[in-house]
């Protein structure tokens, strides 16, 4: 069983007691199953970083040049922060990377669906 929960704070009075809120939040949720936690906190928009998360169930073989290959098709610097089944994409000029996507996305054929 899975779980998402968010916050999402208007009032600066708030602030204070955000750490207080994440753990409420958080240890409820341990009890919907035992596969990760996490918080992710917005600020500012970057348009000069991304990052991207990803999973893989052959890890090793496809993570190897994953970073690599991304890098010389997209054309901007993609590093890649592994650890067993997940990995993290760090890309440095997000602009540019959904460029390259649309441009990618626009050649691929789909299948159809009856």
């Amino acid at each position: 069983m899975c779980g998402i929960v968010g916050l999402f704070l208007k009032d600066k009075k708030l602030g204070a007691d955000l750490g207080a809120m994440l753990t409420d939040m958080l240890v409820t949720m341990t009890d919907r199953g035992p596969d990760s936690a996490g918080i992710a906190i917005y600020g500012q928009n970057s348009k000069e970083h991304g990052k991207l998360t990803i999973q893989s169930d052959n890890p090793v073989a496809d993570f190897a040049t994953l970073s690599a290959d991304l890098s010389k098709t997209l054309g901007c610097t993609v590093s890649l922060d592994a650890k067993d089944t997940h990995a993290v994409l760090h890309f440095d000029d997000l602009l540019f990377l959904g460029a390259s996507i649309s441009r990618y996305l626009s050649v691929i054929s789909y299948p159809q669906v009856p």
